[in-house]
């Protein structure tokens, strides 16, 4: 009785199996009698199907980007960024080829490319991607050789440069002012990538890859006036066409230059210790003789300008000066300055003497040694009207240019304090940036008395801290209608 039971309880479970496997069947979909390891694929979040393999839906789309490859100049091309491909398990599932998941991705999203991704981390945030990492360190290199010479450059990253015996220069720092992270990454296609080692140059120095502007020598032409009439400062002029040593290098006609106008992305910072030989301008006394005749003039002594080496420490940013600091302590006098001796006549043709008001001499407006941190001219593709003094301090005396009358104390968020003074012929003197100011308006000053003060109120990022701004304006009130700027340095040759 046992055995029988035992035997129809089996062919009952036998029966039911068979009934199992006939529904499904008849379902027509694949069934397992064990779970199977597929993947899922999300695109941007959303599903998109199943497939058995990633590597071979991976290496699907590798085969199928010949253009990418020729593009990038690269081996392998990737999946999108925002594809997702999870492992699951599952009993039944619609399996997709990786035709039919290639197909539903690719006018979705871009493909991708391995590659670095630098972040410059300034003022603002930077992205430059790269296929090669030795592109952008070498561009960088010339970059940087666009304001050091490639020798300067070489001796001081082999700690090689030559001590300094007399006059010259050596470097004691240099670097890149913004953070750099450079991390290898997938990215997509559809984002700027450089394969060009010289359009990367380009975009490194102008901060685009559009063609910068070229200019056909003329006959006569000079690098000061082609700078000029392009909107260039002549030092600039230099970084964009380094074949030229200096801006009285000769140019010909026919020659092709380049006037784009240069927007580092990043700032080279150079830090140099200096040691130069500055010009002392001699001062010019005028004496008056009543017995020679009014309008002449006897010159009994000439002028002879002095020479003074300073040692000073110097700190550039992409080639312009942003900070001076002279060693006064360490300067010295090589040869004095031996003053000019003028006389003049105040005799009256009709008898008796006539009154000399003034002389006429120009003073310098601060101490000596100083030095032109930026000049009467185009600075970074504006026209600065007047001339940059540094290096003598901050609260160092400020002396009036010439006799005159204050025409002006102020202060404004551009100029910061500042002095105007009236001259004869109409000729008027401006101070900014000044720490303290010591005269009012409408008191007389004699050329050569301190007015005021150095110092860095007002605007002076981007330009040298501490310093005078020292401009000359003809023919009325600075920025006034009839007025016009002129170059002060033109009253001292």
């Amino acid at each position: 009785m046992q055995k029988i039971t035992l035997l129809f309880t089996f062919l009952i479970t036998l029966a039911l199996s068979t009934v199992v496997i006939v529904f499904f069947d008849q379902e027509r979909t694949t069934v397992s009698a064990m779970p199977k390891e597929l993947y899922q694929v999300y695109l941007a979040g959303e599903k998109i199907g199943v497939i058995e393999s990633k590597e071979k839906l991976v290496d699907y789309i590798n085969k199928k980007q010949d253009e990418i490859k020729n593009k990038y100049k690269v081996d392998y091309v990737y999946p999108p960024k925002n594809l997702n491909i999870q492992k699951y398990i599952s009993y039944k599932d619609k399996v997709l080829t990786e035709e039919e998941v290639y197909n539903l991705i690719k006018e979705e999203s871009p493909f991708t490319v391995k590659g670095y991704v630098i972040k410059l981390k300034g003022d603002e945030e930077k992205v430059i991607n790269v296929i090669d990492k030795d592109l952008f360190t070498n561009a960088v290199t010339k970059s940087i050789q666009a304001f050091v010479s490639k020798e300067e450059y070489e001796d001081f990253k082999e700690s090689n440069q030559k001590e300094i015996t007399s006059t010259g220069k050596i470097i004691e720092d240099l670097y890149i002012s913004e953070e750099i992270t450079i991390k290898q990454d997938f990215i997509s296609t559809d984002e700027f990538i450089f394969t060009d080692g010289n359009l990367l140059d380009k975009y490194l120095l102008f901060g685009t890859v559009e063609n910068q502007d070229k200019y056909i020598v003329q006959a006569g032409d000079t690098i000061e006036q082609i700078s000029f009439n392009h909107k260039l400062g002549a030092e600039e002029f230099l970084v964009v066409n380094p074949e030229f040593k200096n801006s009285n290098s000769l140019l010909y006609p026919g020659q092709e230059v380049s006037v784009g106008l240069i927007s580092p992305i990043f700032d080279i910072v150079v830090e140099e210790h200096v040691v130069e030989d500055q010009s002392i301008k001699f001062e010019t006394e005028t004496t008056y003789d009543p017995t020679m005749v009014y309008g002449t003039t006897k010159v009994t002594q000439e002028g002879v300008d002095g020479v003074e080496r300073v040692i000073l420490k110097r700190q550039t940013t992409n080639g312009a000066i942003t900070n001076v600091q002279i060693d006064r302590g360490s300067s010295y006098v090589l040869k004095d300055p031996v003053k000019k001796i003028i006389v003049k006549g105040t005799k009256s043709i009709s008898g008796g003497t006539v009154t000399v008001s003034s002389d006429g001499n120009w003073y310098w407006p601060t101490n000596t040694p100083y030095v032109i941190t930026s000049r009467y001219g185009y600075r970074w593709g504006k026209f600065h009207e007047a001339i940059d003094i540094s290096g003598t301090g901050y609260g160092s005396p400020i002396y009036a240019a010439s006799d005159g009358v204050v025409a002006k104390t102020a202060y404004d968020k551009t100029c910061g304090n500042n002095i105007v003074l009236q001259h004869a012929n109409n000729y008027y003197t401006l101070y900014c940036h000044l720490s303290k100011i010591y005269v009012k308006p409408g008191q007389s000053v004699q050329g050569g008395k301190i007015v005021a003060a150095m110092g860095n109120s007002g605007y002076t990022v981007g330009t040298t801290g501490t310093h005078l701004h020292y401009a000359l304006f003809i023919g009325g009130m600075p920025y006034s209608a009839g007025s016009k700027s002129a170059n002060p340095s033109l009253l001292y040759r």
